[in-house]
């Protein structure tokens, strides 16, 4: 699995934004910590049922965060 390119970038944003704690993020998703941070840095990827509960806890569109639509 390949993050799409871009999407970290849009995911730090997102993460940074939400003034959550990392920590609380990947427990809510369900993803261990060093699964989170592969996939801050673009190194990871995860399931959609993941990336849609990373939308929800974000407060972000899939659409945004794919980078298919701009705005947040």
């Amino acid at each position: 699995m390949a993050i799409i390119r871009g999407m970290s970038d849009r995911l730090q944003k997102a993460v940074n934004k939400s003034g959550l704690p990392p920590k609380t993020i990947w427990k809510r998703i369900g993803m261990s910590e060093s699964r989170f941070y592969a996939l801050l840095a673009g190194d990871g990827g995860c399931y959609a049922s993941t990336f849609a509960k990373l939308c929800v806890v974000l407060g972000v569109s899939a659409d945004w965060l794919l980078g298919l639509k701009g705005g947040e």
